[in-house]
C-alpha cells in the first residue's frame, strides 16, 4: 500500500473512531454488551492491521532513512545544488514526523482499545438460562455467538461484583489515539492528577540481570577461536561453570557484562498514557459534578469566589494580539484580570484582592491540591491493589486484564506506591461515588504475603477463590474485621471462612499428613 494511501486510511479510522458514539447505560444488556464488545473488538484487528503495515513500512524509526540527506562543508556542489538538497530534506523529515505522529496515535488508539476490553471481561459473565453453564466474554464470542452450546438462545449477563472493572473511564480514553487532545481538555489539579499516576505506573523495580553477554576464547584443531555468546539469567553465579560445560576446560573468559533490567510497574508508555487519561478524566467531571457541594463546606463566600472563578477563566480563553505597549500575552491577561476586579469592587486601586476573596482562593487552592488532585490517582491505585489481590498469577498472566502490560508481580520498591493512598480522597469516593474503599494499613506488605503464598502454592492442585483468598490475606495481616472484607469484595462470610482455614493449612500445617503432602507437593 503506497504510504500517502496508509496514512490517509489511519486518519480516516481514527476519525470514525473519535465520531461514534459509546452509550454505556444498558452495558448489562446481552445484545447491548455484544454490540459493544464486537465493535472494540473489531475495531482493535483493524488497527493492529494497520499498525503491522505501518511497520512493515519503516514507521517505527522514520527518521533513520534522513541520515543519507545533507551536505558536507567541504562538499563540492554549487549553491543552487545544496538549496534544493535542504529543501528535500526538510520536505522528508516533515513526512517523517508525520508518520511518527501518526503511528503513535495508532499504538495509543490500540492500548486504549485493550484497557477497554480487559474492563469489560472483568465486567460480566455470559449464562446460559437452559444448562445455567457460564462463558467469559471473550471465549463466548470467540466460540458461539447467538447460542450455548446446548443450541439454547436464552443467554443472561452475571455482573461480577468482585471483579475490578470501571467501565466509566472507557468514554475518556484516548480511544481514537487523541491524547493530546484529551490531556489539553485537563485544568489544572487533572494534569496534577494525570502527572501523578504517570509516576506511580512507571515506579521501577530494582535492577536485575536478565542476560549475560560473554566474549571467550577456546581452542579448536590448534586454532584459538574468539566467539561472544549469550547466556539467561540463571546461569548468573555459574558461567564459568557453564562455558567450561560447553567449550572444554581450557576456555577463557575474555569480557563479561551483565545485562540489566529495571522495567516500570506497566512497562510500555502509550497505555499508561491511556489509563492516566482515562482516570483523570473520569475523576475530573467527577469532582465538577460535586466542587460546590464541596466548596460550600469550606469557602466562605462561593458566590463571588465563583465570579471570581469566571472572570479569569474568560480572560484565559481569548486569544487576541498583544498590544504593543504589553510583553507578552500573559502580562496582558493579568491586567485585563485586574482591571475588571477593581471594576468590581474585588480588587482595590493598589493590587490587593479583597481579604475574604483572597482567604477563599488559597482554601480553594489548598482543596484542588490535597483532595481533587489525588482522588484519580488514589482510584487507580485502589483498583491495581484489587487487582493483584483477587486475582492468581495465572489469571493475571493469561488473561486480558483491565491493566495490560502490568508485571505480574512487584519488588518492594514498587510495592511502595499503595502507601500513598490519599485519606480524603477516599473519604470523597466513598461520599460522593458509593466506593468500596478502604484505608488498609501496609498494603505494600499485604501484597508481599500474597506473591509469597502464590510461590509456596504454585503447582498444588488447590480449589482456591481468589477473591476470598485476598480477603483472608487481609484480614490476618490488618486491623479489619470480617464484616469490611465481606462488604469490601463482596464475598460471604462462609468463603471467606473456607479460605482462612485454608490459608492456616498452607502457613502452618497442623497434622503430620498436612506436612507431608505439602512436602511432596513441593518436591
Amino acid at each position: 500500500m503506497d504510504e500517502s494511501i496508509l496514512i490517509t486510511e489511519a486518519e480516516k479510522y481514527l476519525k470514525e473512531i473519535e465520531n461514534e458514539i459509546i452509550d454505556l447505560n444498558h452495558i448489562s444488556d446481552f445484545s447491548t454488551l455484544k454490540v459493544v464488545y464486537l465493535r472494540f473488538k473489531n475495531r482493535l484487528e483493524k488497527l493492529k492491521e494497520l499498525r503491522s503495515d505501518m511497520e512493515m513500512k519503516g514507521y517505527t524509526s522514520p527518521h533513520r532513512s534522513l541520515s543519507n540527506y545533507g551536505f558536507s562543508i567541504q562538499s563540492d556542489k554549487n549553491y543552487e545544488e545544496l538549496f534544493e538538497n535542504s529543501k528535500h530534506n526538510q520536505i522528508y523529515r516533515v513526512k517523517a514526523s508525520y508518520k511518527k505522529n501518526i503511528f503513535n496515535r495508532i499504538k495509543s488508539a490500540i492500548d486504549s482499545h485493550r484497557i477497554a476490553i480487559g474492563h469489560f471481561e472483568e465486567f460480566a459473565i455470559i449464562k446460559c438460562g437452559k444448562c445455567s453453564k457460564t462463558y467469559r466474554i471473550s471465549d463466548f464470542f470467540k466460540s458461539y455467538n447467538d447460542n450455548c452450546a446446548c443450541l439454547s438462545d436464552k443467554l443472561d449477563i452475571e455482573i461480577l461484583e468482585n471483579g475490578v472493572h470501571r467501565l466509566e473511564i472507557v468514554n475518556y480514553l484516548p480511544l481514537s489515539g487523541n491524547y493530546m487532545v484529551l490531556l489539553s481538555l485537563l485544568n489544572d489539579w487533572g494534569r496534577e492528577s494525570f502527572k501523578k499516576i504517570l509516576k506511580y505506573l512507571k515506579q521501577e523495580k530494582h535492577s536485575s540481570v536478565i542476560s549475560l553477554s560473554v566474549i571467550i576464547k577456546f581452542k579448536k584443531k590448534d586454532r584459538w577461536i574468539r566467539k561472544k555468546i549469550n547466556l539467561g539469567s540463571q546461569y548468573n553465579d555459574s558461567y564459568e561453570e557453564k562455558v567450561r560445560e560447553d567449550y572444554g576446560k581450557d576456555v577463557r573468559i575474555v569480557h563479561l557484562q551483565f545485562n540489566k533490567s529495571k522495567p516500570s510497574l506497566i512497562n510500555e508508555k502509550h497505555t499508561r498514557y491511556a489509563l492516566a487519561l482515562g482516570y483523570a478524566g473520569y475523576c475530573q467531571v467527577l469532582i465538577k459534578k460535586n466542587k460546590e457541594t464541596i466548596l460550600n463546606q469550606y469557602i466562605n463566600d462561593f458566590k463571588t469566589l465563583k465570579e471570581y472563578d469566571k472572570i479569569v477563566e474568560d480572560i484565559n480563553s481569548l486569544e487576541t494580539k498583544v498590544p504593543f505597549e504589553f510583553d507578552s500575552i500573559e502580562q496582558w491577561r493579568e491586567f485585563e484580570i485586574e482591571e475588571i476586579l477593581k471594576d468590581k469592587g474585588l480588587m482595590d486601586k493598589k493590587g490587593n484582592i479583597n481579604p475574604k476573596l483572597s482567604k477563599d482562593i488559597k482554601m480553594c487552592l489548598k482543596l484542588e491540591k490535597n483532595i481533587f488532585a489525588q482522588v484519580a490517582p488514589t482510584l487507580i491505585l485502589w483498583d491495581i491493589f484489587r487487582f493483584y489481590i483477587t486475582k492468581s498469577n495465572d489469571m493475571r498472566r493469561r488473561y486480558k486484564n483491565p491493566f495490560p502490560y502490568l508485571r505480574e508481580d512487584i519488588d518492594r520498591k514498587q510495592r511502595e506506591i499503595f502507601t500513598l493512598l490519599n485519606n480524603e480522597a477516599i473519604k470523597f469516593l466513598r461520599k460522593y461515588n458509593n466506593e468500596k474503599i478502604i484505608q488498609i494499613k501496609s498494603m505494600d506488605f499485604i501484597l508481599h504475603k500474597k506473591f509469597k503464598l502464590e510461590e509456596k502454592i504454585k503447582g498444588m492442585r488447590i480449589n482456591i477463590n481468589n477473591v476470598a483468598l485476598g480477603g483472608a490475606i487481609i484480614l490476618h495481616y490488618s486491623d479489619l474485621n470480617i464484616n469490611a472484607i465481606t462488604t469490601l469484595f463482596s464475598i460471604t462470610e462462609k468463603s471467606l471462612e473456607k479460605e482462612i482455614e485454608d490459608l492456616k493449612i498452607i502457613e502452618n500445617p497442623r497434622t503430620q499428613r498436612s506436612k507431608d503432602f505439602l512436602n511432596m507437593i513441593k518436591k
